[in-house]
Protein backbone atom coordinates (compact mmCIF):
# COMPACT_ATOMS: atom_id res chain seq x y z
CA UNK A 1 0.00 0.00 0.00
CA UNK A 2 1.29 3.51 -0.94
CA UNK A 3 1.66 7.18 1.29
CA UNK A 4 0.31 10.06 -0.20
CA UNK A 5 2.56 13.33 0.35
CA UNK A 6 2.00 16.72 -0.44
CA UNK A 7 4.76 18.24 -2.87
CA UNK A 8 7.10 20.75 -1.66
CA UNK A 9 5.42 23.65 -3.16
CA UNK A 10 2.37 22.77 -1.16
CA UNK A 11 4.43 22.36 1.69
CA UNK A 12 5.76 25.84 1.29
CA UNK A 13 2.69 27.43 0.89
CA UNK A 14 1.19 25.70 4.00
CA UNK A 15 4.32 26.73 6.25
CA UNK A 16 4.12 30.20 4.72
CA UNK A 17 0.30 30.65 5.66
CA UNK A 18 1.29 28.80 9.19
CA UNK A 19 4.52 31.32 10.14
CA UNK A 20 1.83 34.48 9.34
CA UNK A 21 -0.64 33.08 11.38
CA UNK A 22 1.64 32.52 14.03
CA UNK A 23 3.70 35.70 13.40
CA UNK A 24 0.38 37.54 14.08
CA UNK A 25 -0.75 35.37 17.35
CA UNK A 26 2.38 36.53 19.03
CA UNK A 27 2.32 40.14 17.62
CA UNK A 28 -1.39 40.51 19.54
CA UNK A 29 -0.28 38.26 22.57
CA UNK A 30 3.20 40.11 23.19
CA UNK A 31 1.48 43.84 22.74
CA UNK A 32 -1.34 42.68 24.70
CA UNK A 33 1.67 41.81 27.73
CA UNK A 34 3.86 44.87 27.01
CA UNK A 35 0.78 47.17 27.44
CA UNK A 36 -0.72 45.04 30.31
CA UNK A 37 2.73 45.71 32.40
CA UNK A 38 3.26 49.30 31.68
CA UNK A 39 -0.80 49.69 33.07
CA UNK A 40 0.17 47.40 35.99
CA UNK A 41 3.55 49.02 37.20
CA UNK A 42 1.74 52.08 37.24
CA UNK A 43 -0.32 51.06 39.73
CA UNK A 44 2.16 48.39 41.78
CA UNK A 45 1.84 48.73 45.39
CA UNK A 46 4.99 48.75 47.70
CA UNK A 47 3.74 44.79 48.66
CA UNK A 48 3.92 43.94 45.16
CA UNK A 49 7.27 45.30 44.12
CA UNK A 50 8.94 43.50 47.06
CA UNK A 51 7.04 40.10 46.30
CA UNK A 52 8.07 41.02 41.90
CA UNK A 53 11.87 41.15 43.43
CA UNK A 54 11.32 38.54 46.03
CA UNK A 55 9.78 36.51 42.89
CA UNK A 56 11.35 37.77 39.89
CA UNK A 57 7.84 37.38 38.81
CA UNK A 58 5.09 39.97 38.27
CA UNK A 59 1.79 39.50 41.29
CA UNK A 60 -1.26 37.91 39.58
CA UNK A 61 -2.80 40.79 39.57
CA UNK A 62 -0.95 41.71 36.23
CA UNK A 63 -3.36 39.14 34.81
CA UNK A 64 -6.13 41.26 34.57
CA UNK A 65 -4.29 44.11 33.06
CA UNK A 66 -3.14 41.35 29.81
CA UNK A 67 -6.94 40.06 30.13
CA UNK A 68 -7.76 43.93 29.41
CA UNK A 69 -5.88 44.09 26.59
CA UNK A 70 -6.66 40.98 25.26
CA UNK A 71 -10.35 41.60 25.15
CA UNK A 72 -9.77 45.27 23.49
CA UNK A 73 -8.00 44.04 20.21
CA UNK A 74 -10.45 40.99 20.08
CA UNK A 75 -13.17 43.98 20.07
CA UNK A 76 -11.68 46.41 18.48
CA UNK A 77 -7.86 45.70 17.40
CA UNK A 78 -5.93 48.25 17.46
CA UNK A 79 -8.55 51.44 16.35
CA UNK A 80 -8.49 52.62 20.00
CA UNK A 81 -4.81 52.71 20.47
CA UNK A 82 -2.99 55.86 20.35
CA UNK A 83 0.26 57.74 21.60
CA UNK A 84 0.16 59.87 24.13
CA UNK A 85 3.36 62.85 24.17
CA UNK A 86 4.16 63.34 27.44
Amino acid sequence: MGSLFPSNELCEECYEEIIEEFNEDQFWFNLGINLGKLDFMKTMTKEEEKEAEKKNWLPERVHSFYDKYEKEFEKHGTDRLFIKEL
